[in-house]
């Protein structure tokens, strides 16, 4: 039977000046950015993002643009697995911006490209950058998600949900920094047939330091296994090497926020375990 077509609904956030029509509810991910590339000078920020039926979305909202900070410095704060190519302007809302195609290809055991497109708007008050693409070309879902991207004083839409806490991380009786014995499989073997291929990880954020870590000057790795889901979702996240003073439920966070294209075998997507590391060094 052919597959469900997917309910698109308009959401937006509280305090925003944007909103956007996504096939599923986004997640957010509260973070910073640092002001003109200073990183000990920072602003707030958010990142909604969504992957749905091979398609990645992204909305960054930056908070309190600098008139120093150029449209392409916002487009630059997103890090990933993407290059960018600037194209053309375009306004929305009354508010200047640039579109951007999305370029390069990631290489390793496995080689990819991603086709898509961003568009970098600014406001007074903040900064956004929308963003998708897939892996295959002509992906008609990239048109949609950026055409109904709008900004205005007061946006109509359904509330993205807000982020969900990560537990506190109690350890088990071993030490501190210690690490666990192997655990689950790699997932699946390389790839025996076309279209087949190990999970393809394209935007991983970095967790940031805590206050009370960094006041302690705690320094070190925490390591993750995770299962990277058919549904494009990190699930079974277990600390297999850790640090206190908050850091382990940080990485756990970033990790929740990974997103990636799912692997593949047989021509279905399917799970796949892997070892994420946050290291963590104070300056």
């Amino acid at each position: 039977e052919p597959a469900q077509a997917a309910v698109w609904s308009r959401y937006t956030y509280p305090g925003e000046e944007f909103s956007v029509e996504l096939p599923g509810m986004p997640t957010v991910f509260n973070t910073v950015r640092g002001i003109n590339n200073r990183p000990y000078r920072e602003e707030k920020g958010r990142v909604f993002s969504l992957f749905h039926d091979g398609v990645v979305y992204f909305v960054a909202a930056y908070d309190a643009p600098r008139s120093s900070e150029s449209l392409d410095f916002f487009a630059a704060q997103l890090r990933g697995a993407w290059g960018l190519a600037p194209k053309v302007p375009l306004t929305v809302g009354g508010f200047e911006g640039r579109s951007y195609s999305v370029v390069g290809s990631q290489r390793g055991r496995l080689t990819y490209d991603l086709h898509g497109e961003g568009r970098v708007f600014r406001t007074e008050r903040h900064a956004y950058f929308a963003l998708a693409f897939s892996v295959e070309e002509g992906r008609p879902e990239v048109g949609r998600f950026l055409d109904s991207f709008v900004l205005g004083a007061s946006p109509a839409g359904q509330l993205a949900a807000e982020e969900e806490p990560v537990p506190r991380f109690v350890p088990p009786q071993t030490p501190p920094g210690a690490t666990l014995g192997p655990g689950h499989g790699g997932g699946p073997a390389e790839p025996p047939g076309a279209g087949d291929h190990r999970a393809i990880i394209v935007y991983k954020p970095e967790p940031g330091y805590t206050e009370e870590a960094r006041k302690k000057g705690v320094s070190g790795t925490v390591i993750l296994r995770a299962e990277l889901s058919p549904d494009g979702s990190v699930t079974n996240i277990e600390p297999v090497k850790w640090l206190p003073n908050g850091l382990t439920e940080r990485a756990i966070r970033a990790a929740r926020q990974m997103r990636f294209f799912p692997a593949r075998k047989g021509g279905q997507p399917v799970s796949q375990f892997i070892t994420l590391e946050y290291n963590f060094n104070v300056y």
